[in-house]
């Protein structure tokens, strides 16, 4: 597969796209979408950066991550938050505990890439130094 990807490199414009990201400027891909994620993985290959890639919607990240995550290890996908209107019983922690997760291995820089829907961009999250890993024992009591 790398053999095959290693050919996108040879594409005139993929040249204008590697040197920004290796200038740290902030890159727009339009076009070719189902193909991004292989151009995502070429420029990581060539350039070895960590990437944040922003897409229109949640079923676009969900399948920008399974094709990224499938071709390499370190793909984080960091979900938009539900939004409840109306008052209910119970609500799954799933996506919560997926962002939570996201975050962790953000900080620790520990990722290759992270898949972010654009709705997830404006929510609230806490600062970086209010994260913290603690070990709670049992029968331990701990005050949040």
């Amino acid at each position: 597969m790398e053999n095959i990807l290693s050919k996108l490199s040879e594409i005139k414009d993929f040249e204008k796209l590697r040197t920004a990201v290796l200038n740290g400027v902030s890159c727009a891909f339009f076009g070719a979408d189902k193909q991004k994620p292989y151009f995502i993985e070429e420029l990581i290959r060539v350039t070895n950066k960590k990437f944040f890639i922003i897409v229109p919607d949640e079923s676009r990240a969900q399948a920008v991550y399974e094709t990224l995550s499938g071709m390499m290890n370190g793909t984080l996908i960091f979900p938009a938050k539900d939004l409840n209107l109306r008052r209910i019983e119970s609500v799954s922690r799933f996506d919560e505990n997926t962002r939570i997760s996201a975050l962790t291995h953000i900080l620790k820089k520990d990722f290759i890439a992270c898949v972010i829907p654009a709705d997830a961009l404006c929510a609230l999250v806490s600062h970086p130094d209010e994260h913290r890993e603690i070990t709670v024992y049992k029968d331990e009591t701990v005050s949040f």
